[in-house]
């Protein structure tokens, strides 16, 4: 599954896990790791579990880990593991003012 297919379900899991936001000076930044273990086919009930492993701040950025798995909704059949690690925000607020 590229970055773009799982990208509304992980938005949906950041907003839950990080209700702050991104910050005034937010920057984009990720690296991702996805493996494909099967074949996603058309008309398949799929499932989408996320989890924010990891967190914590480095050089004064806040880092988040994210772990995704997309599983056939019937069979329970894990298709895809997708790792994301994104920088929330670049610095913080009193210092982007």
């Amino acid at each position: 599954m590229p970055p773009t297919l799982i990208h509304l379900d992980k938005l949906r899991l950041y907003r839950h896990a990080c209700p702050g936001g991104t910050g005034p000076s937010a920057r984009i930044h990720f690296e991702y790791d996805c493996e494909v273990f099967a074949p996603v086919r058309v008309g398949d009930r799929l499932s989408v579990r996320g989890e924010v492993t990891d967190r914590y701040e480095k050089n004064g950025r806040d880092y988040v880990v994210l772990v995704m798995e997309l599983s056939n909704a019937e069979t329970g059949e894990l298709l895809i593991r997708y790792q994301d690690k994104v920088i929330l925000a670049y610095r913080e607020a009193s210092k982007a003012a």
